[in-house]
């Protein structure tokens, strides 16, 4: 027991030493220059932003609702594709505490995340490489070989992509083993509980590692159902048996996230691009690609070497592997196969970490065969002949290759070390020593391709002072700003600024929206309906800007904007500069609404198309469907104005196609019609889907816009939009040019702002009173006016549970996608409370599975010592 505790410990610290030196570049970089394992990007702008966010909410005992995130949302559940649900993060949430209690760690901000990110990547780099090395034990590898096969999983390419990019993708790189190894353990006959755990843990901690996982190990689990690889494995029809079984009680233990993740998926609506997915784009699988300079999948020298040893597959299970990561390195130039590892959606290069354990358990057992076969010379020679080839093979990448970040003597050299290492392997068995040899060897090509990854995607600018200044720093404009309007405005009250989308969520103030996966599909539902258009259009429709839209703005309590003295911000009609930082100024609304919005008029949904013009019956009404409406929409309220268009001749099909240097300027006529002081154009414009450019920017009276094409995957799909603008006899549109689009004026609006006006002081005389917590809202109102209905600038959603008066009322789904209710005559006690759905199915489910699983090892153990004592009386 002695010996088998000191090997495990010398297993632990070698182990360590390999990931502390695989991570010895971001290591060195953070300690010597304070530049972080961060990316300027996503990773800075959500994934450290979703960390920080969660642990203060988790920290304050807030586990699920905030009204700081997208202006009021189930956080656990839109962050379900990102952290709220995750193990791992669960642990690094954990250790943030205990060190914040004992006074190791005085402040968590988002410096504190920064710097932590290579050790978080440390510890979770080391459970991938414990978990691989149980995977290979099932596969009956040697620990020194399984080592040395592992670091080529743990640390391929696309780990520290993703390290750097999207840390939390890595979290798939931890139970893909778990999940791989209780396949062999059903397919020998043990342990099958082990396939359960493997499936609860990747389900319980993100719903889109599942899916890549289970449809890997689906067609793992196929493969070797028909293709045995050792004596006495089970049959194919007890294996189907038990992956069922098993398989379903590891669902049920991962239900509590997993239904979560579902929630959220089906909650939401993803932009849906109309655009081809090819079958195949060689250039991922041109040499210098495969060989040199793949962030994403590049191929160890190692797996080059062996791959060329002929006899070796002779041995059926290196077969077996070698062309199964053989099929899915060709899989890594297929657009069709990312789109469909990235849910038949728009294609990303997610899924080649299934290539590298392959690619892992290859080298392995080639290792492994190698020590064990006797034809020295034989091999001998094949080892020689694949170094020929494998020399020829780099040679040619390097020659095409045009970085040029590789040595190419050393990549020589290194062939031949490690062809020397085979070598040495295949004529002698104490090969401890080789396992520092290869790592040590292949640290070289893993750190160029760190430095192409780093250059690549601008990892250098993420230090502490950009940290500092961007989020922490106190005294600059953007956050003295933010704590100005922090100490006037009430819990309700939002802020809405030009930039940076997630930073209000940093700040943990009230901001409409968000970047997420995941967003609010009745928000979105709303947004579409009332043709907001953001100013920078983002990945699926937000709330930002609201395009000046002044009843919009008021009616969901956005009384402050954030926006430099210079910008082209569309600021809405009677906001007024309240206070300067320089150069960032504070816009106040002059004409605010009461956070409650007790209403007469009631519209039926049926009684407005897609794209009416909707503001002006929102000042005194709401829309609501058919069976709550009791008014008829008055005409009057929606007054479209002639117009007519200047310089339509440039209009070709209703194309617009502009030469380079050519100029062209629309001139919108308006009737003076001194009634109306704001205007509101109904528009189109659309992006040809031929046109690859990634955006380009229009113009409105001064205000640029920018929008994607089609065919670019972060476009919204959305081409309809309402602005709203000061009245004026013309208006400049100003498009960008040598570009293709669809462009039309369908409906211009005459807008008065008396009525706005009328309905700002009538909601200075309401009686009311508001008391706010996350996930909790009460509310005294005196309906003295007896108004049927009450509006809340909170978006609908599903959770939200209502009394009036104690007694239980329903929610309606009200001006698309916002809470609405009945109110009574007089005195209105309205609580609302909001409970996560699904949570408490999921720890049933996960309960009764918990239960079943402890119930059939109890029976297999009964089972087991019933038969050996048959077999001793007898």
């Amino acid at each position: 027991m002695a010996k088998f505790n000191r090997r495990n410990a010398m297993t632990f610290i070698l182990l360590l030493l390999i990931v502390l030196a695989a991570h010895g570049l971001f290591l060195y970089r953070q300690w010597n220059a304070d530049q972080y394992m961060v990316g300027p990007y996503d990773q800075l702008g959500q994934m450290q932003i979703f960390k920080d966010f969660l642990y203060q909410q988790f920290k304050a005992g807030n586990f699920f609702y905030s009204f700081d995130f997208g202006g009021g949302a189930s956080f656990f559940t839109r962050l379900s594709y990102y952290y709220s649900t995750s193990l791992f993060h669960y642990l690094i949430m954990a250790g943030t505490q205990l060190l914040e209690s004992l006074g190791i760690v005085q402040h968590v901000d988002m410096i504190y995340w920064a710097k932590i990110a290579v050790y978080t990547n440390i510890i979770k780099s080391f459970l991938i490489y414990l978990a691989s090395l149980y995977y290979f034990k099932q596969l009956r590898l040697k620990r020194i070989y399984s080592m040395i096969g592992g670091f080529f999983y743990v640390f391929s390419s696309i780990y520290f992509r993703h390290a750097v990019l999207w840390e939390f993708f890595t979290d798939a790189m931890l139970f893909l083993p778990i999940i791989l190894a209780g396949i062999e353990q059903i397919i020998a006959g043990k342990r099958q509980w082990v396939f359960s755990v493997g499936i609860a843990l990747t389900l319980f901690s993100n719903g889109y590692f599942a899916y890549m996982n289970l449809i890997f190990a689906g067609v793992y689990a196929l493969l070797r159902m028909g293709i045995s690889l050792w004596p006495h494995e089970s049959r194919p029809l007890q294996q189907f048996k038990d992956y069922l079984r098993f398989g379903l009680l590891g669902a049920g233990l991962g239900a509590p996230g997993f239904l979560t993740f579902v929630w959220g998926f089906l909650n939401t609506q993803r932009p849906s691009v109309d655009n081809p997915v090819p079958w195949w784009n060689i250039n991922f699988l041109k040499l210098d690609s495969l060989l040199l300079n793949d962030t994403i999948q590049l191929i160890p020298i190692l797996f080059i070497l062996l791959f060329f040893i002929w006899s070796l597959n002779k041995n059926k299970p290196f077969l077996f592997f070698k062309c199964f990561a053989l099929v899915f390195i060709i899989l890594r130039a297929s657009p069709k196969v990312a789109s469909l590892f990235n849910g038949f959606s728009y294609p990303q290069y997610r899924f080649p970490y299934l290539t590298f354990i392959l690619i892992a358990v290859m080298i392995a057992m080639g290792l492994q065969l190698l020590s064990e076969i006797e034809a020295h010379h034989k091999f001998s020679r094949e080892i020689l002949l694949s170094t020929f080839i494998t020399m020829i093979l780099y040679g040619l990448a390097l020659y095409i290759d045009e970085t040029q970040a590789y040595n190419p003597w050393l990549i020589m050299v290194l062939i031949i070390a490690f062809s020397a290492g085979l070598l040495w392997i295949n004529t002698h068995r104490n090969h401890w020593l080789y396992l520092v040899l290869f790592t040590g060897l292949t640290l070289y090509p893993l750190m160029t391709n760190q430095d192409i990854l780093i250059e690549q995607y601008r990892v250098d600018k993420v230090d502490n002072s950009m940290i500092q200044q961007k989020y922490e720093d106190p005294n600059t404009p953007f956050i003295q700003a933010t704590n100005y309007v922090q100490e006037k405005a009430s819990p309700i009250e939002r802020i809405d600024y030009e930039e940076a989308m997630n930073w209000a969520m940093q700040q943990q103030v009230g901001y409409l929206g968000s970047y997420v996966s995941f967003q609010n599909q009745f928000q979105q539902q709303m947004i579409q309906q009332f043709g907001v258009i953001n100013q920078k259009e983002s990945n699926g429709p937000t709330t930002f800007g609201f395009a000046g839209r002044t009843i919009l703005n008021s009616l969901m309590e956005v009384n402050y904007i954030l926006a430099e003295e210079s910008s082209t911000y569309l600021v809405p009609f009677d906001y007024e500069v309240d206070k300067q930082f320089n150069p960032m100024q504070i816009y106040t609304n002059q004409s605010p609404y009461a956070m409650i919005h007790p209403v007469v008029h009631l519209y039926s949904e049926t009684d407005f198309a897609d794209h009416d013009f909707k503001d002006p019956f929102l000042i005194n009404g709401a829309i609501v469907p058919p069976e709550y409406a009791n008014t008829k929409p008055d005409p009057s309220l929606k007054q479209s104005i002639n117009f007519q268009v200047q310089g339509m001749e440039q209009l070709n099909d209703e194309q617009l196609i502009k030469e380079p240097g050519a100029s062209i300027n629309l001139q919108l006529q308006l009737e003076e019609l001194e009634e109306y002081d704001r205007i509101v154009v109904d528009y189109t414009i659309k992006r040809h889907n031929d046109d690859k450019q990634r955006s380009f920017h229009y113009q409105f009276d001064q205000h640029s816009f920018e929008i994607k094409a089609p065919t670019d995957e972060y476009s919204s799909q959305l081409y309809r939009h309402q602005m709203e603008l000061p009245y004026k006899e013309s208006i400049d549109i100003h498009l960008d040019l040598g570009t293709k689009y669809d462009f039309e004026i369908h409906n211009v609006y005459g807008l008065s702002t008396e009525r706005h006006h009328d309905r700002s002081v009538t909601d200075q005389e309401l009686d009311y009173t508001v008391q706010m917590e996350d996930g909790k809202i009460d509310i005294r109102f005196n309906n003295q006016a007896n108004a049927p209905f009450m509006v809340l600038p909170i978006f609908y959603e599903t959770g939200w549970q209502l009394d009036i008066n104690q007694e239980a009322t329903d929610i309606v789904k009200t001006n698309y996608g916002l809470i609405g209710f009945p109110l009574q005559p007089g005195e209105n006690i309205i609580q609302l409370r909001f409970e996560q759905p699904l949570l408490k199915a999921g720890f049933l489910m996960s309960s009764l599975s918990l239960i079943g699983l402890i119930i059939i090892k109890r029976r297999k153990k009964a089972t087991y010592i019933v038969t050996s004592m048959r077999k001793d009386i007898a």
